[in-house]
């Protein structure tokens, strides 16, 4: 054991310098010790040390034995036996007494007794609080001993040390973890929009193909035929007449909004009205459905406008398109105003304050819907109905969101394309957008002939293989083709090879009179038709 100790002794006499000391000199004494051996030292204010005196230690009497310290208050509430805790490391050596008059150091006392383990900790769970900290022991006599360590606590406090500071607190078990209550349930999100798509085609009249669009004379519709992409124009004897209105500024002029207007242009008053047939594929999914057919109206006649929600349940796809048995017949079921055969009433309605919203339950028969607006009474001449934003579609009424122009136009093309641009009428004379080709070999007059590089891709698939018909871009006419560069016209030419993807080629007959002349251009228009 070494050991260094200094004191600050006042001297008359510094023993290491005799009787004549160095002036202003101060000196610091200390001794230190390596186990029993003694070193006195001094050490001057400039820091050269001199050894004064060196010997062994003589054994001085036992300093009496520290008192054991008082036992620490105990931990937290006993429960069920926590398991043990690490034992407490030993207390620090308590500071050493003044020297005894003896001036030697005695020999270490011996140790104190252990003091008792404390009871055990809590139970397991929160960690207990700790224990306050064992009052120090008494100084012991000058020269005694180093009082004994104090007890090595178990869960509980320790003890107080003797002379020596108390040893660490024991720490209890270790808590079992908690488990955090679970977070309240979020508020539940708004519901998506459960209402189908809108299985009507062109509901905003914005195509016309088979009409100038921008016309302001209209296009004369016999009744059962086609007029508006996807609509058919009924009527109870003579033609009438259906124009595409743009709403907002009384013209028929792009951009839209547009709508569908319907004249009764002949002296006799009579009743008209507008059909379209939803394709099969997009009427099984409606079944089971409760579906809503709804728009807005115009009419200029005291005449009702009437609605039907219509099922085909004959063959799919193949639907009698003239519904009306008898259009003087006030009871709107089937076999009085309606056919009797292939057809289910699911609902029948009218508009009120131009509007019109109609809702049924679609059964499990239906091949095709069909939506059919009409006039109640008969108009007279030039009285007009109109429709805006027709929409049906599986839920409740909403208001019409359209599709993209783009995607109507696509789907009107499904049904009908031609190769004239949208707001030009078939059969004008034009080059713009016709097919152009080389005649690969000469085809006589009155002989009958292919030309096998003329073949033509659709915008769009079709929904079956369609009817096509041809026209010549400089001279007005159907199955004709312009030829010789542009310098005649060949009659009596048809597509072959077709199917819903685009035409083969273009076969001629012998019936005229023009030749097509090889490698000389021929150009030529088309419609292809797939309608219900």
């Amino acid at each position: 054991m070494k050991f260094k100790e200094f004191r600050t002794i006042q001297l008359t006499v510094p023993p290491a310098f005799g009787d004549n000391p160095p002036e202003n000199t101060v000196y610091q004494w200390f001794t230190e010790g390596v186990n029993n051996s003694i070193i006195i030292n001094c050490r001057s204010s400039d820091g050269v040390d001199q050894v004064v005196s060196s010997g062994s230690d003589s054994t001085g009497a036992s300093g009496a034995t520290g008192l054991t310290g008082a036992t620490g208050p105990l931990g937290g509430p006993t429960g069920a036996t926590g398991s043990t805790g690490p034992i407490g490391s030993s207390g620090a050596t308590g500071i050493a007494g003044i020297d005894g008059s003896t001036g030697s150091t005695g020999v270490s006392g011996i140790n104190g007794a252990s003091g008792a383990t404390g009871p055990s900790g809590g139970p397991t769970g929160a960690t207990g609080a700790t224990g306050p900290i064992g009052a120090s022991g008494a100084t012991g006599p000058s020269g005694g001993p180093t009082g004994a360590t104090g007890a090595t606590g178990a869960t509980g406090p320790i003890g107080a040390s003797g002379i020596g500071a108390s040893g660490p607190v024991g720490l209890g078990a270790t808590g079992a973890t908690g488990t955090g209550l679970s977070g309240a349930t979020g508020a539940t999100g708004p519901s998506g929009d459960t209402m189908g798509e809108n299985v009507i085609i062109n509901g905003g009249f914005d195509f016309f193909q088979r009409n100038n669009n921008n016309t302001p004379t209209g296009y004369i519709t016999t009744d059962d035929t086609y007029c508006f992409d996807r609509w058919i124009g009924l009527s109870q004897s003579n033609p009438s007449q259906t124009m595409r209105w743009n709403y907002t500024t009384g013209t028929s002029a792009s951009p839209g909004p547009f709508g569908g207007s319907v004249t009764q242009i002949n002296a006799t008053a009579q009743r008209i009205g507008l059909l379209q047939i939803v394709e099969g594929c997009n009427s099984f999914p409606l079944r089971g459905q409760t579906i809503t057919l709804q728009a807005s109206t115009y009419n200029d006649s005291i005449s009702v406008l009437r609605c039907a929600i219509l099922e085909w349940t004959g063959v799919a796809d193949t639907v009698t398109s003239d519904v009306v048995r008898d259009w003087t017949n006030a009871s709107y079921t089937a076999n009085n105003f309606f056919l009797s055969s292939g057809i289910t009433v699911a609902a029948v309605g009218s508009s009120t304050a131009n509007t019109i919203a109609l809702s049924a339950t679609i059964s499990s028969t239906c091949n095709n819907l069909i939506v059919f607006f009409w006039t109640a009474s008969p108009l007279t001449q030039n009285q007009s109905i109109g429709l805006f934003d027709v929409d049906c579609h599986v839920g409740g009424s909403r208001v019409r969101s359209p599709r993209p122009i783009a995607d109507e136009l696509e789907l009107c093309q499904r049904y009908y394309e031609k190769s004239y641009g949208t707001n030009v009428a078939p059969d004008t004379i034009s080059y713009n957008g016709a097919t152009f080709f080389v005649a690969w070999a000469t085809i006589a007059a009155s002989t009958s002939g292919s030309l096998f590089n003329a073949s033509t891709r659709f915008a769009t698939t079709k929904r079956t293989t369609p009817i096509i018909t041809l026209y010549s871009p400089t001279s007005a006419g159907t199955n004709q083709i312009t030829v010789n560069s542009g310098a005649a016209v060949r009659s009596g030419v048809t597509a072959s090879y077709v199917n819903e993807s685009g035409i083969g080629y273009l076969g001629c007959d012998n019936t005229s009179s023009t030749a097509a002349t090889a490698d000389l251009w021929c150009a030529y228009h088309f419609i292809a038709e797939s309608e219900l």
